[in-house]
């Protein structure tokens, strides 16, 4: 009998331990959030200047595990950002067109779209180009066409250019045509071109050659 009491004890007492680290946490996570799941304020402060060896000890047990759960659900969120940046391969070149008249053209493959098997032609995404100089004038660009493209022309005497490529919408697709459910999931979440990292050529030493890139989203 006196062990059967004394085990009930026990149990009482780590019933009471988890209540006093369950109150402590959810009166930390208040303090930092200010989120509040049906606490009361007025005990969280009663419960905060409580005996330090029992209050005190649990405050800071569970502020200590409250810090840890806000750090890493942070840590969480940015790798997860880093990890749903996009990336792409592609090979471009600029091209003189005409040498008189400062005409030239960037002309360009890419991969976007193959890993589902699209065409250039039917993918809902493509590439869009914007050449700009240093004092970024825009020069020439390809921002789409009821026929996709993969080449831009522009007009500079400048020798420094940067290109500009970004991933839009092919609003002529025919993905978009054959499902308005497709077409309605596009347009509300990429409907703002997802900018790349920019390129900067030398007119002088970079034409006609076929530069390879792998370009992340910035």
């Amino acid at each position: 009998m006196v062990a059967s009491h004394s085990c009930t004890v026990g149990n009482d007492m780590q019933q009471q331990d988890s209540y006093l680290f369950y109150f402590a946490a959810k009166c930390i996570f208040y303090n930092k959030t200010k989120s509040n799941f049906g606490i009361n304020v007025r005990e969280c402060e009663y419960f905060a200047k409580a005996n330090t060896n029992v209050g005190g000890n649990y405050m800071r047990l569970a502020n200590f595990i409250v810090f840890f759960f806000v750090v890493f659900s942070c840590e969480q969120t940015n790798t997860l950002s880093i990890k749903t940046k996009q990336k792409i391969k592609l090979t471009f070149e600029v091209i003189p067109e005409d040498y008189d008249k400062n005409l030239f053209y960037v002309e360009w493959t890419d991969t976007l779209g193959q890993g589902k098997g699209y065409s250039i032609i039917k993918r809902p995404e493509e590439l869009q180009c914007i050449i700009k100089n240093r004092q970024q004038d825009t020069l020439g660009y390809y921002i789409g066409l009821s026929t996709p493209q993969t080449f831009a022309f522009f007009q500079t005497t400048d020798t420094i250019i940067t290109i500009n490529f970004k991933i839009g919408i092919n609003i002529f697709s025919e993905v978009f045509y054959s499902n308005d459910n497709i077409r309605r999931e596009y347009l509300k979440k990429d409907s703002v071109p997802k900018e790349l990292e920019p390129i900067t050529i030398n007119i002088k030493t970079d034409l006609r050659k076929k530069i390879t890139v792998v370009l992340t989203e910035n």
